[in-house]
């Protein structure tokens, strides 16, 4: 149990930041009907979605049978959603916020290493799949260029 309170932490600490953006945009933006949000909002819905699922396998203990470098990796991803989250949660606040279509891809590649993980690494059966050759190509290719920021960059 020891071993997975740091990750605990961290997947607790990423959920409540992107939920955080959520309740910002919902207060910054009230007049805007949901109907109407902006794709990135969007994103960062089901990013969020992910998250939780994410949070409710941990907590089962399963997913503590991923190799160490899949556990890295995906502590890695849970640090730039992290990241992305503050930098949203000031744009909201500046009323700055617009449909940005690299932060709306780096969503997605989050969301798609994540569910990545859930489907090589989670008891449920739905995503205990593998990946086709096709997803694994998508996948890749969306994780290209990536830039790394530690987190707490943002929370400081």
């Amino acid at each position: 149990m020891a071993n997975t309170e740091p990750f605990t932490l961290l997947l607790k600490a990423t959920v409540d930041t992107i939920a955080d953006v959520l309740d910002s945009y919902k207060t910054y933006y009230s007049q805007i009907t949901s109907l109407n949000y902006p794709q990135i909002i969007n994103d960062v819905k089901a990013l969020l979605d992910v998250v939780q699922d994410l949070e409710s396998e941990s907590a089962t203990g399963t997913l503590w049978a991923a190799s160490p470098r899949a556990k890295d990796n995906i502590v890695q991803v849970l640090n730039e959603c992290g990241h992305l989250a503050k930098l949203l949660q000031i744009r909201i606040k500046d009323r700055t916020l617009r449909d940005d279509v690299r932060i709306s891809r780096d969503i997605q590649v989050y969301f798609a290493e994540i569910e990545c993980f859930l489907r090589t690494y989670s008891s449920r059966e739905k995503r205990a799949t593998d990946l086709s050759r096709a997803e694994r190509y998508e996948l890749d290719a969306l994780s290209a260029d990536h830039v790394l920021l530690p987190f707490s960059y943002y929370t400081e």
